[in-house]
């Protein structure tokens, strides 16, 4: 399966091979991403294998395993989401073992989740399959804790996420900062340049352009923990029509470190 880059552009230059895979810098924008995937790519989550036998593999706890750990991070995502004064009803996408979605209920959201992985439907208040079963305009509050970066197309992604949140809705991202100095140090032998599962390495130029050309504004940026970046976005109606002012982006005025 043939990626693109972010921006639409086809052309990129080789960073090198990790994994087996090639590692790819788009020459319009330089942004990182994987250029050809398994067919069969989804296949890693809709097994099962994903969230634990592969995360045995490389040394990390299955996410079965991770419940406490992922309830605790929890109680500190919904504090700092409660500050945009977003209540109600809430989507998170790529739940994992529902540890988010179980807090946010009981902090008083009507809070579902959704993941490819086949045990999902188990799991109290989730769901397995993808986005296309979510309501259109249907949700206040969209999370995205470690799942972005791995979805091949980010324009389904984005043109979804715009579908299913309300006017004025809020959209929480959290992931690897592939503009942080770890990156820049270590480039693909960062430890989360992993390309069997991180399609799209985004960095803060990225997550800027692709939320102002989906019609995202009010983009608050901050950085929970040292390597990982939190986005949030309120939902607007305008958007970017074109790609026309990708290349040399830079501004940053709609941005607020917190």
């Amino acid at each position: 399966m043939i990626i693109k880059c972010i921006c639409g552009e086809d052309s990129w230059s080789y960073k090198g091979m990790k994994d087996g895979m090639v590692v790819a810098m788009c020459l319009r924008c330089g942004h990182w991403f994987i250029p050809e995937v398994s067919e069969d790519y989804n296949e890693l989550y809709e097994s099962g294998l994903y969230h634990n036998g592969y995360q045995k593999s490389i040394g990390h706890v299955p996410y079965k395993d991770r419940y406490d750990h992922d309830y605790s991070i929890a109680k500190s995502r919904l504090d700092n989401i409660e500050k945009f004064g977003c209540y109600g009803s809430l989507l998170d996408i790529g739940c994992s073992n529902g540890a988010f979605v179980h807090r946010a209920n009981e902090y008083g959201y009507d809070a579902v989740g959704i993941d490819l992985e086949k045990d999902t439907g188990n799991i109290d208040n989730c769901i397995c399959g993808s986005t296309e079963v979510i309501e259109s305009s249907s949700k206040e509050v969209i999370t995205m804790f470690d799942s972005i970066e791995h979805f091949v197309d980010m324009d389904h992604i984005f043109l979804e996420i715009v579908r299913i949140l309300k006017p004025n809705g809020l959209l929480v991202i959290e992931a690897p900062d592939f503009s942080c100095q770890q990156f820049l140090d270590k480039g693909i032998h960062w430890k989360h340049v992993r390309p069997l599962e991180h399609i799209h390495m985004l960095s803060i130029k990225d997550y800027v352009y692709l939320l102002q050309k989906y019609g995202f504004d009010g983009i608050e940026i901050s950085f929970p923990i040292e390597g990982k970046i939190g986005i949030y976005a309120i939902k607007e109606k305008r958007c970017f029509q074109d790609n026309s002012d990708l290349v040399g982006y830079s501004n940053h005025s709609k941005i607020s470190r917190c």
